[in-house]
């Protein structure tokens, strides 16, 4: 992106700017204190790893803390306790179970938990687990991803409790008819950069390998992505 706008500023182009965003991994806090400034344009690209095609379309995001509440007993006598361990197994179960209905364009609704934690030893019945769950929705899924949760602790006896911690809608994107397209399953700061009529998502590089020891991008793909950026430009003038 620096090199494209290079480009265009050697030919005397004008009415373009480089935007430079922190956080995007961990809640896009740049992206959301950007939208505070009231700045606004007609058109916005995101520089994210696409295979530089267009995103047409990607999945929307919702977060939630959970806190399973056991009842700790010694292991040797589990049927006098009640362990925190097992109602996050059956709460997974029952998850894994449910039909959020496939997205003609988005596909499956998926989910991940991370920061699992149940600190209980080994000879005793976990009184208390907790953890995050992340899901990729769809536009099938994003509201009933939402109910299903909000219903989850009555699944438990009340023995779950469920906190969201928000998220972001799926969304349709611009494209450019001369440039490759296709539906994602990540997110992006494109959802909190509110100030933009038309916005775009395209960059080098593959998820297939963010977030892995081998995360990499070709240097072919750089290039190619100079002239797509330069073109995207070209598009709306």
């Amino acid at each position: 992106m620096v090199t494209a706008c290079q480009r265009l500023a050697e030919a005397g182009e004008t009415g373009f700017g480089l935007l430079l965003l922190a956080g995007e991994e961990t809640g896009s806090w740049g992206a959301k204190a950007f939208a505070k400034t009231g700045f606004q344009a007609e058109y916005l690209v995101v520089g994210e790893p696409t295979d530089n095609c267009m995103v047409s379309a990607s999945k929307g995001t919702k977060s939630f803390d959970l806190k399973f509440k056991g009842e700790p007993f010694h292991s040797g006598y589990p049927q006098y306790g009640i362990s925190a361990v097992d109602l996050f197994v059956e709460f997974v179960n029952q998850l894994k179970h449910q039909d959020f209905r496939l997205d003609p364009l988005l596909g499956e609704t998926t989910w991940n938990i991370g920061l699992l934690q149940s600190d209980n030893p080994q000879n005793i019945l976990s009184p208390e687990l907790t953890c995050r769950i992340y899901f990729r929705t769809t536009f099938l899924s994003d509201e009933a991803v939402v109910a299903w949760m909000a219903g989850a602790p009555a699944l438990l006896d009340g023995r779950l409790s469920v906190t969201p911690r928000g998220g972001d809608t799926p969304a349709r994107y611009w494209t450019v008819d001369s440039l490759p397209s296709k539906a994602v399953a990540f997110g992006s700061d494109a959802p909190h950069l509110t100030g933009f009529a038309h916005k775009a998502i395209c960059g080098p590089g593959s998820i297939t390998v963010a977030h892995r020891d081998d995360e990499h991008v070709r240097v072919a793909d750089l290039e190619k992505a100079v002239e797509q950026y330069l073109e995207i430009y070209r598009a709306v003038q």
